[in-house]
């Protein structure tokens, strides 16, 4: 909540529709990171409709940044500076997710768009 905060501070429109979830062991700067870089992909790519959200599930427990952008498929298409920030930005959550004990699952929308889900393990 706190890292979504500083976007909604910064004028940007994201909902935020989270859940207590059970402690994890998680270095609070690395999943502050995490959770910008998710975020800033969707502000660039997502056509300005933004959402976080943490849900229980059968693995564990998620945090998810969703967006109504073109989605994975339209990466070969856009200009090679912004893919290759995108994909970098995935490189570095994929790294901390799996630090975590977590997956990141990068999944179609339906209604189109892009949900990167992140699945922590408790």
């Amino acid at each position: 909540q706190t890292t979504a905060a500083r976007y909604l501070r910064q004028g940007h429109a994201i909902a935020v529709d989270t859940i207590p979830l059970p402690q994890l062991p998680m270095r609070r700067v690395a999943m502050q990171r995490l959770l910008s870089n998710l975020i800033d992909n969707a502000l660039l790519h997502g056509g300005g409709e933004v959402e976080v959200n943490t849900r229980l599930c059968d693995d564990g427990c998620s945090l998810s940044v969703l967006d109504r952008g073109p989605g994975l498929c339209a990466l070969p298409l856009m200009n090679p500076e912004s893919a290759y920030r995108s994909r970098l930005g995935l490189m570095v959550v994929e790294r901390i997710a799996q630090l975590h004990k977590g997956r990141l699952h990068l999944l179609a929308r339906d209604g189109g768009g892009l949900e990167a889900r992140v699945v922590f393990s408790v």
